[in-house]
């Protein structure tokens, strides 16, 4: 798993230090190309030849020019048509501006522009959702006397914690997103797909020997925090949504758990529980929810008397509690 980490890490820098270079910047080499091409046709005789290689060379990297704005945008439902450069880089503009946040309040309720204030007030918000306003130091202890039913038969757990095979590693990596942000490794499910044939045994075996140890590299364990915007103007912290860009191989490693789970959470979970059910959409939720306020609406008759509760989801789901 180290000397995966350690290769990863180096092609990192190896692509880095090429992009610095120049010789990837495809708008650069298209104005070369183009700018070769015109000199060619003006002298005489003209090369034909050469002329096709460099158009076939310059399609190329106009390709390769929308491509990295269509990237940059996180447009994904637009696959082939025309160039459309100029729409990418519309839409990356227009993300830009989105997701930047000019300012947050305090908990004093004063304006904060610098970056140093912000980053303050949201490092204070996060430590302060994250910490734990009780003291239970012997919570394990007492859930582990509950009289919870098993569930879980012995057929299950074998099947559950079953040797994970290279084959299973490899189907769901090529099931995985390909453009999704990547994490702290920098790297995309397109790339260990298009390079399977160089990289797949590195990654099966650090796979498989987290699977076989259960010790996880602290590196792909790392994941970076990102902020995204619930509205068009960010005011406070309450109005971030955080999302954690993970390394590729550790969303491997949860994906091959969570496709197994799938399979027996119908015997464990509540049908009622719908956040762990497949096929299950949330307006299902607010219909049940409007349902039971007609019911307590209508009902006026009867010695049994009904009552909601208003849950702060916040405190429910957001809070280590």
């Amino acid at each position: 798993m180290f000397r995966l980490w350690e290769r990863l890490k180096r092609l990192r820098h190896l692509l880095y230090d090429l992009s610095r270079a120049g010789t990837t910047n495809s708008l650069r080499n298209i104005k070369t190309l183009q700018h070769e091409i015109e000199t060619i046709k003006l002298s005489q005789p003209i090369d034909w030849e050469k002329i096709k290689t460099l158009e076939s060379e310059l399609a190329r990297q106009w390709e390769a020019e929308e491509l990295y704005w269509q990237q940059k945008s996180r447009v994904h439902w637009l696959k082939k048509g025309d160039k459309n450069t100029s729409y990418f880089h519309i839409v990356t503009r227009m993300r830009r501006k989105r997701n930047f946040v000019v300012g947050l309040r305090n908990a004093e309720g004063a304006w904060v522009t610098d970056e140093p204030g912000k980053a303050g007030i949201a490092t204070n918000f996060y430590q302060h959702l994250f910490t734990s306003e009780t003291q239970i130091s012997n919570m394990v202890d007492r859930v582990a006397d509950l009289p919870i039913e098993r569930t879980v038969a012995p057929e299950i757990n074998a099947s559950l914690t079953a040797v994970v095979l290279p084959g299973e590693v490899r189907k769901t990596i090529f099931a995985m997103g390909s453009k999704q942000a990547p994490g702290s490794d920098g790297f995309t499910g397109k790339f260990f797909k298009s390079f399977w044939d160089i990289v797949g045994a590195s990654v099966v075996e650090a796979v498989c020997s987290f699977f076989e140890t259960s010790k996880l590299l602290r590196s792909f364990n790392h994941a970076w925090l990102t902020l995204i915007p619930k509205v068009e103007s960010v005011e406070n912290m309450r109005q971030l949504r955080p999302i954690s860009l993970c390394p590729f191989v550790y969303k491997t490693i949860t994906k091959i758990m969570a496709e197994r789970l799938a399979g027996f959470l119908p015997l464990i979970v509540s049908e009622g529980q719908n956040a762990f059910i497949r096929d299950r959409q949330i307006i299902e939720n607010i219909l049940l929810g409007h349902e039971l306020m007609h019911y307590l609406k209508i009902k006026s008759r009867g010695k049994k008397g009904y009552m909601a509760l208003k849950v702060d989801m916040e405190k429910a789901y957001d809070r280590v509690e």
